[in-house]
């Protein structure tokens, strides 16, 4: 693999390891921002809640006695009248808009007063009401005067009480009619999910830089061992081409995986003419059986092995020459060395043996 190869695969890596870990804080930041997000709505939602039933427990405590006794209008001293449950809640809630915000009214479709004339989101809520028992509330946000507010309405439940003031309306006790409407500010509830957020999002920069850092940190790692090697692999394969000795490498069946330059130099070959090809094409067709014992013992022993083999060259010259190789442990693969037996051969020498370095194009 060469060099651009191994860096190329590195930066893949980083690239893909940077992505994902983005991924996965950005994921999770979004996951909390919405988590906050649904927590203030259903902190709202209950806080809507609370108002309702305090609500709903003062009128009909109000209705069962007949209304609240005060003190007449201004300008008749002395004077009494009553008010109603649904004015008295009214009232109430007029009293404490200056400092939290909340609003609380009584609502319905057939209204006896126009203070309880229902705007338009009301009304479809009422609708809803009227034709279906199983909607018990319905609440969301909106935007009044430019702020946030929750609009909670709930449906409100005929009792004996409310027959009093409702007798000419024929209603039916445990029966539905009109509802209990609740603005509610979302100032509080907002300000809680931006403080979390932030904090969720320091803590997914901090982090998330951290990480991030040290990905870019271990592949500047990655990086420099590989020029090291590189540099390594470089310096061997200048070694392993300028050698003097002819060197080859096989597979674990004797086909020719890489030669160096005095291979091709004294075969005549060039390298593509032979990668791939099996050593058995280039041997002498009476040697066969030689070749593959010598590839056995190669494979099998892990020693070096030696063999005096003719191998034929490009322009059809048979030379002799002796192989001395070893297979790699584990993979059946050998490398080893040939030299040129022939001017051994010539002066009679059995062998083993060889010519050396300067015969080897012999």
């Amino acid at each position: 693999m060469d060099r651009y190869s191994r860096t190329k695969i590195i930066d893949r890596w980083t690239r893909l390891a940077a992505i994902a870990w983005v991924a996965t804080f950005a994921l999770s930041f979004a996951w909390q921002w919405n988590d906050a997000r649904h927590d203030a709505l259903g902190f709202a939602v209950a806080e809507a809640r609370a108002v309702f039933n305090r609500d709903l427990v003062v009128h009909r405590w109000a209705s069962r006695h007949g209304g609240v006794l005060v003190a007449a209008r201004p300008g008749a001293p002395g004077l009494t009248e009553v008010v109603n449950p649904s004015e008295f809640i009214r009232e109430t809630h007029a009293m404490s808009l200056d400092k939290d915000g909340t609003t609380a009214r009584i609502v319905s479709l057939t209204p006896r007063i126009s203070q309880n004339r229902p705007d338009p989101w009301e009304a479809a809520a009422l609708r809803r009401f009227s034709s279906s028992n199983d909607e018990y509330e319905t609440y969301g946000v909106a935007r009044e005067n430019g702020h946030a507010v929750l609009r909670y309405i709930q449906p409100m439940t005929v009792g004996p009480s409310c027959i009093q003031c409702h007798s000419d309306e024929h209603l039916r006790v445990g029966g539905r009619h009109g509802a209990l409407s609740v603005t509610l500010p979302m100032t509080t509830f907002d300000r809680a999910k931006r403080k979390r957020v932030a904090t969720a999002a320091l803590f997914h920069a901090l982090f998330g830089g951290v990480g991030l850092a040290g990905i870019i940190w271990t592949s500047r790692r990655f990086r420099r061992h590989a020029r090291i090697q590189e540099e390594s692999e470089r310096r061997f394969r200048l070694f392993y081409e300028n050698a003097p000795i002819a060197y080859q490498a096989l597979d674990a069946v004797g086909r020719i995986l890489e030669v160096n330059g005095a291979w091709l130099k004294m075969f005549g070959y060039v390298r593509s003419e032979v990668i791939g090809c099996p050593l058995s094409s280039l041997v002498d067709p009476v040697q066969l059986d030689a070749l593959a014992d010598w590839l056995k013992t190669c494979r099998g022993s892990g020693t070096m092995g030696y063999v005096e083999l003719n191998l034929r060259t490009k322009v059809g010259v048979t030379i002799g020459v002796s192989l001395q190789s070893c297979a790699w442990q584990g993979f059946g693969e050998s490398a080893g060395e040939i030299h040129s037996v022939v001017r051994r051969r010539q002066a009679g020498d059995p062998g083993p043996g060889h010519d050396g370095p300067a015969s080897q194009g012999a």
